[in-house]
Formats: structure tokens, sequence, C-alpha cells
């Protein structure tokens, strides 16, 4: 009898032998929201034939009870904008985004949202004197919040012990919580322009999310992953050493200390950052994408291979999605003989399985099914 997922899943990233390469989805949100529950989702995933890996809740917070949240829609000069404001008992944060025909949240201007970033026209963020109102919307979950966390994460510990399957979970997103607040543009300068600034938004919001990651850990998942999307590509390894390494290095002996291991999710322009992963205290990396990101996979396995446990291999969207079944074999068969020899390597789309054109429809859920089914094949062939 083989190894379970979990067994499996472990051992790769530890560096310790298992049966066979292992292949999961780290990201599947177009099956997942076609399933009436995450149980259904991750049964679907097995009756694959994958290694699922079950995503464990994130524990919930609120803003301070004395903050309040104001909305007023303005149409001017033919530009349609929602001015929103924090009223904090240190003073309010203000910020205005210019609704596009695209833009998805009414009239509403969430605080976390990756399309408040282009519409922007004045950030949440953009001067000393905002950091202690944000201060009082970054706080740690209460105990209710706490409880209602740990029964939830429970359930799913106990769907996973059940099934034999590893669990990870908390996408704290360091880098793309600073763009989310002060825009892309400063990110990438204030290292420079606005060192005390920038190191001081950074360590107000890691100190929140490490409040977050303690709740998280206490309920022991096998896989902390610290999402940065915007990291390596809007910073230089210097600034990265210098502004974001502390933090990350906290959080990879935070995960270790709980028992857990630390995953990076960064799927564009890593290669300068290899040795920074390292040094920090990686485990395991998801994003090594073979079509987008400037990605060499045999640099990467030849550099990274000793120590971190890659995951990836096949490009979600424009191949699972988008693509042929052949197109699919091919990446499957080029990643694994790049990327699998002497372990540590685990096959799954970068970075998730999502139809963003609704026009698509059912042919475009099929395509992706016989993608996918094309996937699975070619990795039990190589595997």
């Amino acid at each position: 009898m083989g190894l379970s997922p979990k067994e499996r899943i472990l051992a790769t990233v530890d560096g310790r032998a298992a049966d066979y390469t292992p292949c999961t989805t780290f990201l599947f949100t177009e099956l997942q929201g076609r399933c009436a529950s995450p149980e259904a989702y991750y049964l679907q995933l097995l009756e694959m034939g994958l290694d699922p890996i079950v995503a464990l809740p994130d524990p919930v917070w609120r803003f301070h009870p004395d903050v309040t949240e104001e909305v007023r829609r303005e149409r001017t000069a033919g530009r349609d904008l929602l001015h929103k404001v924090y009223r904090t008992p240190a003073g309010d944060l203000t910020t205005t985004v210019e609704v596009t025909d695209d833009w998805p949240h009414g009239d509403r201007v969430p605080l976390m949202s990756d399309f408040v970033i282009p519409r922007a026209t004045k950030p949440l963020v953009t001067s000393p004197a905002d950091l202690e109102p944000l201060s009082w919307l970054l706080r740690a979950p209460d105990a209710a919040a706490v409880e209602t966390f740990r029964a939830e994460a429970s359930r799913m510990q106990r769907f996973a012990d059940e099934h034999r399957l590893p669990t990870r979970g908390a996408f704290n997103r360091l880098s793309d919580m600073i763009c989310w607040l002060s825009g892309c543009e400063a990110f990438s300068t204030w290292g420079v322009t606005e060192p005390a600034l920038f190191q001081a938004l950074i360590d107000l919001v890691a100190a929140w999310q490490e409040r977050l990651i303690e709740v998280f850990l206490d309920v022991r998942p096998d896989i902390l992953v610290d999402a940065q999307w915007y990291a390596t590509t809007f910073l230089s390894p210097r600034l990265y050493e210098q502004f974001l390494s502390p933090a990350l290095a906290r959080r990879a002996a935070m995960a270790h200390a709980a028992g857990a291991r630390f995953c990076a999710l960064a799927t564009t322009t890593v290669t300068p950052f290899f040795g920074l992963l390292k040094r920090i205290g990686v485990d395991m990396l998801f994003g090594v994408d073979p079509v987008q990101g400037a990605w060499d996979l045999r640099r990467t396995k030849a550099e990274l291979g000793d120590t971190v446990c890659l995951c990836g291999g096949v490009n979600a969207y424009l191949t699972v999605v988008d693509g042929t079944p052949g197109a699919v074999r091919r990446e499957v068969e080029s990643s694994m003989a790049a990327l699998s020899p002497g372990g540590r390597f685990i096959l799954s789309p970068v970075d998730n399985i999502r139809i963003d054109d609704p026009a698509g429809g059912d042919a475009a859920w099929r395509r992706v099914q016989e993608n996918v089914r094309a996937m699975v094949q070619a990795w039990k062939r190589l595997r």
C-alpha cells in the first residue's frame, strides 16, 4: 500500500523519499464553486487521483467598534467616483476610486481588493499621519471570532484526518496589503523616497498579520502559506531584503516552532530572489510557472531544489483554462523532466484554475475538465 496524500506531500516538502511525485491543485476555484461544500470539493479531487491539500479558514477580524465608514458617490467631468472615509478616534482615513465598467464592488470600496489599486485616484495611506488611524482598522480577532475560527478549522481538520490529507492556509499577504493600502507605485518607490514611512507601514501591517498567524498556528496546520504576489514583481532584491525579509523570516520561524512548513507563494520574476528565499527559511515555493513569470525550470531546480520544495509546472490560465490537451501534456512532460529528479517537486497548475470569461459557459468548463484529465493522465504516466 502506498503513502497517503498527507504522507506523500509532507515527505516531498521535507526532502524525504516518497513513493512518487505528488500532484495537487493549489487553487481550483472553478471546481470549488461548483461543489456544495469544501468537503465535496476535496472528495472530487481525490476521485481524480490527486493529492489534495485542505485549506483551513483564515481567522476573521473586525475593525475597532469605534470605527465608522462612509461612502459617497460623485459623478463629475465624465468620471464616476467613490469617496470612502473611515472615521477613527485617531482621525479619518480617506480614499477615492474611479468606477469603471468592470468594477465588481457596486457602491463599496473594500479595504483589500486588487480592483482598487489601479482605480485609486487617492490611495488610503499616503503619509505618516495615516498610520495611527490605520491601526484602528487592523485589530486581532476578538474571543468570539477566535472560537468561531477554531470550530470551523476543527471541522476541516477532522475531515483532513479522516481522508489522510495535509492542511494549509492563512494566505497572509504582506506586500499585497501594502499595495492595497498605498498603491503599487508607492510600494515600489517608498523604500528609496520615504524609507521611514515605508518601514513603519510594513511594521504595522506585519505585526497585525503576526497576531492572525498566531491564532492560525494554534490549530496546528501542516503548511503556513505566505502569498507575496506583488513582492517580487515591484520590489528590487535589495529593498526586499531590507524591508520585507525580516518580517518573512519571523513568519518562517513561527511556522517552524509550531511544527508547520513555511510556503512562499510567488509567481513572477522570482529568480533574483532565490538566495533570499532560502535565507528566510522557505520550505516550499508555489508558483513555478513554465509559461509566465520568466522562470528557467532547470536553473530553479539547480538553485533551490536542494532545500526548497518546488510546486507548479503547469500554467493554469493559458494552458489549463484556454489551452489544449496536447499543450497540457507537453508542459507536464517538460516540467517533470526538469523538476522531479531528486524529489522536492509537487506538480500543480499555477496559480488558479478559474474561468474569467462568463461567455465561455459550458464549453469553457468542458475544456477545463478535458485539460485537467490530460494533466492527470500525463502525470500518472511519468510520476
